[in-house]
């Protein structure tokens, strides 16, 4: 049962770790257990993005003296473009593009194929963001390898890649697919999206994305925040459920085991002081209550199962009690315990 409440927990609180928005992967090349996999395939995935590093969105440096490799397989072709690159490397591009700077320099590699394919593009050197090459890359294959090696510190590169299908005839094979002026077929989810994932920006003014997506601006998007929410409150409905359910059908026991672990750990609190009379003395109430005060004694009869016979006027009375902040909570239950071998009678006035 608490395995169940737990998992639904850990679920609320890494909601956005296990779902992947619009699907839309993206890959960091300083995750170690990514670097040097041969393959990993995409499935249900229409467009990524790969950074140099995880906080390249925060604009801080990565690290020097890191290579990583990572080669991809996807179910479609791919076409690719780089947004964005900037290297601390000492060659200027295309200089470092060269063989014998490869080992010197920050070096970005886009391989078509497996490692041993062919490179499509060198991106290098500093200030290469004026002057590398920006059109974009088409691939041979669904299955390109990109390279990452750095030996100094800067902000680091943002490459995105969309997967597309070729239409045939003139037609998408697919319905749920937009067909580009280019004759690729992407899907209908990224045409609402403020960037060319066409390649030739012909989704940019098409009536199917003025009418797609006003349908999605009318329809209420759950947020995140909403599901986390919901999902905190399922948790917390059952957890409730679960202790109603207890209460209701184990409060014997409960009663029983909260009296057991209040016997155990109740201290014997002595009631103050009430006067300086001759007469007063301490009175031990069935190894429960202590007190001071005038009283008779009353007297006992063990052989009548703790019931006292012929008491007559003759019974204990307390006066001037004044207990202190703590009260033994066993005492007010009134529950008799035996003290000195001898069974406890009395009566409160």
């Amino acid at each position: 049962m608490w395995s169940y409440f737990y998992l639904l927990l850990m679920i609320c609180l890494n909601f956005n770790y296990v779902n992947t928005a619009e699907n839309e992967l993206k890959l960091y090349m300083d995750n170690q257990t990514l670097c040097n996999q041969e393959i990993i395939n995409l499935k249900n995935i229409h467009r990524g993005r790969i950074y140099s590093h995880i906080d390249y969105h925060n604009k801080y440096f990565y690290f020097p003296d890191n290579h990583c490799t990572v080669t991809i397989k996807t179910k479609k072709r791919a076409w690719m473009s780089l947004e964005y690159f900037q290297s601390n490397s000492s060659s200027s591009f295309p200089r470092c593009t060269d063989a014998k700077y490869a080992g010197n320099d920050d070096r970005l590699q886009i391989i078509d194929g497996y490692k041993n394919g062919s490179i499509l593009r060198i991106i290098c050197g500093k200030d290469t963001d004026k002057f590398f090459d920006r059109t974009s890359l088409i691939l041979k294959s669904s299955i390109f390898t990109i390279d990452w090696r750095t030996k100094s510190e800067s902000f680091g590169f943002e490459l995105k890649f969309v997967l597309y299908d070729l239409a045939i005839d003139g037609q998408c094979l697919n319905s749920d697919q937009f067909q580009c002026r280019n004759r690729r077929c992407i899907d209908k989810s990224l045409i609402c999206y403020d960037e060319d994932s066409c390649g030739d920006g012909s989704h940019e003014n098409s009536l199917e994305k003025q009418t797609l997506c006003a349908m999605k601006m009318s329809k209420p998007k759950l947020s995140h925040a909403h599901l986390i929410f919901f999902l905190i409150a399922l948790c917390c409905c059952l957890f409730l459920c679960i202790l109603i359910y207890c209460l209701k059908n184990c409060q014997k026991q409960i009663i029983q085991l909260l009296l057991l672990i209040v016997s155990k750990q109740a201290v014997m609190q002595p009631f103050d002081d009430v006067g300086d009379d001759h007469n007063e003395k301490v009175v031990q109430l069935c190894g429960c209550f202590f007190g001071k005060g005038p009283f008779e004694q009353v007297l006992f009869n063990n052989d009548n199962n703790d019931q006292a016979e012929n008491m007559g006027e003759n019974f204990l009375k307390l006066t001037k009690r004044r207990p202190r902040s703590k009260v033994n909570l066993v005492g007010l239950w009134s529950v008799p315990t035996q003290s000195a071998g001898k069974k406890c009678q009395y009566s409160f006035l």
